[in-house]
């Protein structure tokens, strides 16, 4: 970004009038120059005070040096001005939306929903899942289509609120995802979080020959039958 995305002119016309830029080195080596060296004690206090879940991550001040916006990943050109115009908005900004919300004694659907979907977006998976939990909680028809929309976002492990809705209701997701979606999604989720670890723990003394494979097979089934139902069966 710093030598494709950042040198084009639409990026310095949007930038320069709006934004005061700093890049700064998160790690340290033997080779940084007087600059990076320079910024090692700023780098520090950022860092320890804004959480930073991937590199490069986009974090934005208001004037008074309080964090509003986060914005984590590699981006284009487009994405960048789009992203950075959202963190001019009061109404999209990450953590003035989350202050908000500590503020507010009114707690809608559309605040959770809305929060749920930027912290996910921001990569605080801990806030998406728990504001996904409240919006859920608060649906008195979770199997309208656009729940589902919103449920299939928050559906990629057992302990998310979206996986669930799945066990239960997998023919509404096939008809609205196509046939098949909702099992697929949930043979995924059991067979990484619980066959992989199992045949990984159990990999060193797994028993040999047909008749211990058969054995060991089956008590794979019988843990993923307790848990998961019928749909185990199709796993392994």
């Amino acid at each position: 970004m710093f030598k494709e995305v950042f040198p084009r002119k639409e990026l310095g016309d949007f930038f320069n009038d709006k934004f005061i830029c700093v890049k700064l080195q998160l790690n340290k080596t033997d080779q940084d120059d007087e600059y990076v060296r320079m910024w090692y004690r700023d780098v520090e206090q950022i860092t320890t005070a804004c959480p930073i879940p991937s590199n490069p991550t986009f974090l934005y001040f208001s004037p008074e040096g309080e964090l509003v916006h986060r914005v984590p990943g590699s981006q284009d050109g487009v994405g960048l001005v789009a992203n950075s115009t959202d963190a001019m908005n009061p109404e999209k900004q990450y953590y003035t939306l989350l202050k908000r919300f500590g503020q507010s004694e009114a707690k809608t659907p559309a605040m959770m929903k809305q929060l749920a979907e930027m912290s996910q977006q921001v990569m605080e998976k801990e806030n998406a899942l728990r504001f996904a939990e409240m919006y859920i909680g608060m649906q008195p028809d979770i199997l309208a289509p656009d729940n589902l929309r919103f449920v299939m976002r928050f559906a990629a492990g057992s302990k998310e609120p979206g996986f669930r809705v799945l066990l239960q209701h997998p023919e509404k997701i096939d008809a609205l995802f196509g046939e098949g979606k909702a099992n697929e999604i949930v043979r995924s989720v059991i067979f990484n979080e619980e066959v992989i670890p199992f045949l990984g723990n159990a990999g060193a003394r797994r028993p040999t020959g047909s008749r211990c494979r058969t054995g060991w097979l089956r008590s794979i089934r019988n843990m993923l039958s307790r848990w998961f139902g019928n749909t185990a069966r199709s796993i392994i």
